[in-house]
């Protein structure tokens, strides 16, 4: 095999993944559609625009939720999830003066 048929085997084999990581994307977010009322989908929606790595923890906790509770989750239910997840344990500052 010479280097061009090398790279265009990489090319195809990197493109395969692709396609196949953007299905995966779309049944995931076909799912949360259907476990998320409509409020809730649209603000995880926006939070995938500003936190993908956000977004992709508070699905799968999210799909975790709706197998144990087996109905739609709501806005509020979401914010709550959020609020834990990105909750910063922040230590107290304080000022000694002399």
């Amino acid at each position: 095999m010479n280097e061009t048929e090398e790279y265009k085997s990489a090319y195809r084999k990197k493109i395969k993944e692709l396609l196949e990581k953007k299905k995966k994307e779309e049944e995931v977010k076909k799912f949360l559609a259907r476990i998320l009322d409509g409020e809730a989908y649209e603000r995880l929606m926006n939070v995938k625009i500003s936190n993908y790595e956000l977004y992709n923890n508070v699905a799968n906790n999210l799909i975790y939720l709706y197998q144990k509770v087996g109905r739609k989750i709501t806005e509020k239910e979401l914010l709550s999830l959020l609020e834990a997840l990105t909750k910063r344990n922040e230590g107290e500052i304080k000022f000694y003066r002399k």
